[in-house]
């Protein structure tokens, strides 16, 4: 199996390419953008800063739509906040905060807001679904996932907060329970709060990863995680349409999954020692099947793959090798997707931590979440290529782990104190 750039998903925006990063993981959902037109190089300082703003602790990103930068930020042990820029200077239009009392390990936002025309939803770290109004900057409703579906047997855990993504799909806003004996994915209407769907409950649930709209074995569904499964469900019944087992044990599922551009090779990878799985799925009418073609030791936390040529490239920061001296299977690795074997690793230099990846015009823009730099890398399977590096923020707390966005040549990148925006474009009028 070899492999090009491309993931098979669902566009969420009609507005043009590189105007919008309306969801998590951007307009594809795969980390990846369709600009073009950036800087092949940066300046030794960096490329020009357009603003910079201070924010509370948090790893969810920015959404971009329509001119405006939404951020989900977070008021230690008391609130949320929903803040609303002016895209250019980082001027806050508006803002919304709700009580959302308590405290969770690693404090603060999770949520990369969805953002249509109308509206925007966002989670909070305790459990909280909203559904803002972009014309009245007013909630349209909201619910507590956590105490409309609580884990009555407290087997599961949620001591790391409500860490999922709202998922827009079709007229719904698809959300996850954390409760065993409840649904795994529940769909709310996105105009009126009500339920539309609720899945099958998952079992061992404990659920930190997002749900995605993917397209496997020619079928488009939401794709999502827990400790041991992946579950592969129907859009628009909730009704699982595959589950397979991964792993036979596990901590904290957070990576979103990778489909392949041949839309049958799922790559499924995990912190925690937990390493990495490809699975190949086909489908004979309704029938699904997943075949474990192998399994590798390496593994990523927080972020996915990302397909480019003929080769994965993966952040491998991990818990596995988080404060090490000695850190083998760390920092961008280039993976041959066809066997799992590492074809080159960063390792120390540079190590990312649990850093982001981003993929834009040719060139991978990654950033070192304990050191606060960003990188500008020719993927290549040759080796590593770095082209440019500078310092973006102080990461002071050494946990810089919010995905990054760009939209019109902007990247936007987050810490737990700042964020910042800097101007990539090549050609700027």
């Amino acid at each position: 199996m070899r492999c090009c750039l491309s993931l098979l998903i669902v566009l969420f925006t009609t507005a043009p390419a590189g105007a919008q990063w309306s969801q998590y993981l951007g307009p594809n959902g795969d980390l990846t953008s369709p600009e073009t037109g950036l800087l092949d190089s940066w300046p030794v300082d960096g490329p020009k800063e357009l603003w910079r703003i201070d924010v509370g602790p948090g790893y969810g990103g920015a959404a971009v739509h329509n001119g405006e930068v939404i951020i989900h930020d977070r008021v230690h042990g008391e609130a949320d906040i929903l803040r609303v820029l002016d895209f250019k200077t980082g001027e806050e239009k508006w803002r919304f905060q709700y009580d959302a009392a308590g405290r969770v390990g690693h404090e603060g936002s999770r949520c990369t807001p969805s953002v249509t025309d109308t509206h925007i939803f966002t989670t909070g770290q305790m459990g909280d679904l909203y559904a803002f109004d972009r014309k009245t900057k007013k909630p349209a409703w909201s619910v507590n996932i956590i105490e409309k579906y609580p884990d009555d047997d407290k087997s599961d855990g949620q001591g790391w907060g409500y860490g999922m993504n709202p998922l827009l799909v079709g007229d719904t806003v698809v959300a996850a329970s954390y409760a065993s004996e409840h649904p795994g994915l529940i769909a709310f209407d996105q105009k009126t709060g009500e339920v539309v769907w609720e899945s099958e409950a998952f079992g061992d649930s404990s659920m930190y990863s997002s749900p995605l709209i993917r397209t496997i074995a020619g079928v488009e569904g939401i794709a999502v995680r827990n400790i041991k499964h992946l579950f592969f469900i129907d859009p628009k019944t909730g009704k699982t349409l595959f589950k397979h087992q991964a792993y036979s044990k596990g901590k904290i599922p957070i990576t979103p999954i990778t489909v392949m551009p041949d839309g049958e090779h799922v790559f499924v990878t995990q912190g925690y020692e937990m390493g990495s799985v490809m699975l190949k799925v086909t489908r004979d009418g309704n029938k699904f099947n997943a075949e474990e073609k192998y399994r590798t030791i390496e593994g990523s936390q927080i972020h996915p793959a990302i397909p480019i040529g003929e080769h994965l490239y993966i952040n491998h920061g991990e818990n596995a090798t988080h404060g090490k001296a000695k850190r083998k299977f760390a920092g961008l690795a280039c993976v041959d997707p066809a066997t799992g074997e590492v074809v080159w690793n960063t390792g120390e230099a540079p190590f990312l931590g649990r850093g982001a990846l981003l993929y834009a015009d040719g060139k991978l823009i990654m950033q070192d979440a304990e050191a606060g730099r960003l990188f500008l890398v020719q993927p290549s399977p040759e080796g590593y290529k770095p082209i440019s590096s500078f310092q973006a923020t102080d990461a002071k707390q050494k946990k810089a782990w919010a995905p990054l966005t760009l939209a019109n040549g902007l990247l936007i990148v987050r810490d737990q104190d700042e964020m910042v925006c800097f101007d990539l474009r090549k050609n700027v009028n």
